[in-house]
């Protein structure tokens, strides 16, 4: 008497290809519309990213100078694996906080460059080069705008001759 209730149909079961190929065709609408957000987004958080590490390491650099009472220089370097690092290049590859002593110089740190970013000037005509340089009372050597790109989206580190860095949002050119 339990069978006469149970109801199975026989017949094949499972969604036909007009069904897959309408549930295919939402998606790849919905897609089309949300992915260039997403890439934005990324764009957006790499360029923050990177604008961060160089604030951070500017903030680095100047605690230090205060902290070890010398002057504190903040460069970009070619090699960070060569025991004594000389400063050159920009500031898009490896930068290093190097302590100024008297009678030497130490490598306090270095920052490898972010990825899928470059680092500019305001105007984003050409790569950053040369140093920062921050005294033992946590005074800069000088302005200096690292306007950090990454697929047209900008954030910018910004040094004022005070030697106090800040963050800015579309703050310079790609």
């Amino acid at each position: 008497m339990a069978d006469r209730f149970l109801c199975f149909d026989a017949g094949p079961r499972g969604f036909t290809l007009i069904e897959c190929l309408v549930v295919l065709s939402v998606l790849a609408v919905m897609l089309s519309i949300g992915l260039p957000s997403f890439q934005s987004q990324i764009a957006e958080r790499r360029a923050k990213a990177g604008a961060y590490q160089l604030y951070a390491a500017m903030q680095f650099a100047r605690s230090a100078a205060q902290r070890h009472q010398a002057d504190v220089v903040l460069c970009p370097i070619a090699d960070p694996a060569v025991s004594r690092p000389q400063c050159g290049g920009h500031f898009g590859g490896f930068i290093a906080a190097i302590l100024q002593l008297p009678t030497s110089q130490r490598l306090l740190r270095v920052w490898s460059p972010t990825a899928h970013v470059t680092v500019r000037n305001r105007s984003g005509s050409s790569p950053v080069t040369g140093t920062i340089s921050w005294n033992r009372v946590g005074l800069g050597s000088r302005n200096m705008t690292l306007s950090v790109c990454s697929s047209g989206r900008n954030w910018a580190a910004v040094v004022n001759r005070l030697g106090r860095p800040r963050l800015a949002p579309n703050w310079g050119e790609c």
